[in-house]
């Protein structure tokens, strides 16, 4: 029986996830798509240089790719965590979940024109319901040059191209487990700090970045990276709130920033960036997000 469960970058709400054939069968497509039969055994395949299979992807490898959780009728057996939800399977599991700055799918916006229009037909009559323009400007400077990296925030919030890696997803689902006096409680995160190295001014909080830290794997060895004070620190803040999460369900210990769990009233997130602290405070735009998702998935609020 399982009582626990961490999601990172990204609840997933209503991605259907294959069963366990169709998940065997997209793995053997790739390894034939890297010349191979596709009957190889495990211990062939270990045999291999990392060389080999890293960086070989194609097309249709994010929809495809071996790497997707499939249903295997034991651990996960419905075809969507909305599913799972809705038939009572989250009843008592305490979820850790959230998403990393940067990493959300969004329509690249060159310009503000191309932002504006890019938006108004992803909100549809939210846009001037909420005067998106006037509410954009109360937070930034919009311009040619910051159009993109406002939209690649914006995403990351809550105007994400998909379900996954989605902060404003994430905060409903813990409104709709604590509004069930049987579910569990849900714990929601945003991942913003940058960890250095290459390409950071592209890259953000980079898809899987966090891990350095939930695992505290920092090592002050050239193979590695040029990690500062605080990154030991935040590893060690973060990793003590996993594992104590994996051990009780709770990731609050001493000497750590209290970690609210959601409340069917009010939608709260950590925010491990430059700092770790709570956010709780719902401002306009948060009310537009929250609306846009709540709608895009179907979520009762």
């Amino acid at each position: 029986m399982q009582h626990k469960a961490i999601w990172e970058s990204g609840l997933k709400w209503t991605t259907t996830f294959p069963t366990l054939a169709e998940a065997e069968q997209f793995g053997v497509a790739w390894l034939k798509h890297l010349g191979l039969s596709g009957n190889e055994s495990p211990a062939e395949l270990r045999a291999k240089d990392a060389a080999f299979f890293l960086g070989n992807d194609y097309d249709e490898y994010v929809a495809m790719g071996p790497t997707n959780m499939n249903r295997d009728n034991k651990y996960f057996t419905v075809p969507d965590f909305k599913s799972q939800f809705s038939g009572g399977g989250l009843r008592g599991i305490d979820v850790l979940c959230g998403t990393n700055l940067g990493e959300a799918p969004y329509t690249p916006a060159p310009t503000v024109e191309a932002f504006r229009e890019n938006h108004r037909k992803l909100l549809g009559d939210l846009y001037d319901t909420y005067d998106f323009e006037k509410l954009v400007s109360r937070y930034c400077t919009l311009t040619d040059g910051t159009a993109d990296s406002v939209a690649r925030i914006l995403a990351t919030y809550g105007l994400a191209t998909s379900d996954s890696r989605n902060l404003s997803l994430a905060m409903l689902f813990g409104q709709k487990m604590a509004a069930d006096a049987s579910a569990g409680n849900v714990y929601a995160y945003l991942f913003s700090h940058f960890a250095p190295g290459r390409n950071v001014a592209e890259d953000w909080a980079w898809h899987s970045s966090e891990m350095w830290y939930t695992f505290a794997s920092l090592r002050d060895i050239p193979e590695q990276r040029a990690w500062t004070a605080y990154d030991h620190r935040l590893a060690d803040m973060m990793s003590s709130y996993w594992a104590n999460f994996m051990r009780t369900g709770n990731p609050n210990g001493a000497d750590l920033p209290v970690w609210e769990r959601s409340t069917a009233g009010r939608p709260v997130y950590m925010r491990f960036g430059e700092e770790v602290r709570m956010d709780t405070e719902i401002t306009p735009m948060d009310r537009l997000l929250l609306d846009f998702t709540a709608r895009r998935f179907g979520i009762d609020r």
